[in-house]
């Protein structure tokens, strides 16, 4: 049966994605969506605007078989790594065919667990490291520095790994710090502060940090 799921925590949906208990019929399109409408798209979470609601279809029984499914994409590789691995449910226990929110949840799974890699301009197009930004997603706990995006007021950004090591707190030539978003399940609310001291982060940061806790 279709409809619309009871409203559920983004952590809760990415931990479905992650156990399979969301999978992609086949009829659905490959992942379309670009950078910067993953930026906007946590933007309106953190603002507290909604997302639009998203079409379930519980799957079990002969209707396991009936049809075929694909698994989430884990990460995101322009031109090379866009198509969705197909997974065997004959014995799989019952589960969700996403029907409407797939662009929506695979963003938040890419921001949240994933990477984004982005072609670097002037390069082979080849399926090789070297030749891509291997990108994380990042939000600006500082903000000094107006946006480039003059659409949203929480900054967030896929940023290389290159420039940011990797690290969970980058601080950019600006000063400001960024926090790395697939840190963010690492830690329960309580330990805010803790990170807050350990990064020595001003109070409108941790203010921030928590915020974005809350929201996600």
């Amino acid at each position: 049966m279709a409809g619309f799921q009871s409203p559920i925590t983004i952590n809760e949906a990415m931990q479905r994605i992650k156990n399979n208990e969301y999978l992609l019929p086949a009829f659905q399109r490959e992942y379309v969506w670009e950078p910067w409408q993953i930026e906007e798209l946590f933007d309106s979470l953190i603002r507290g605007y909604p997302i639009s609601s998203m079409l379930f279809w519980k799957v079990k029984d002969e209707s396991k078989t009936a049809w075929k499914f694909y698994r989430f994409l884990e990460y995101y590789r322009e031109s090379y790594h866009t198509h969705n691995d197909y997974f065997n449910t004959s014995n799989h226990k019952d589960f969700y065919a996403i029907l409407d929110g797939q662009q929506r949840l695979t963003s938040l799974y890419f921001a949240l667990f994933g990477n984004y890699d982005i072609h670097r301009s002037y390069n082979k197009w080849e399926n090789n490291d070297r030749y891509f930004k291997i990108c994380h997603f990042y939000f600006n706990l500082t903000q000094s520095k107006k946006p480039e995006n003059e659409n949203i007021e929480y900054e967030f950004l896929w940023l290389d790994k290159l420039e940011t090591k990797e690290q969970n707190i980058y601080i950019d030539k600006y000063q400001q710090k960024w926090f790395k978003c697939q840190y963010l399940y690492q830690y329960d609310s309580g330990r805010v502060r803790k990170i807050a001291k350990e990064f020595n982060l001003n109070e409108n940061e941790e203010d921030r940090l928590d915020l974005l806790h809350q929201k996600i």
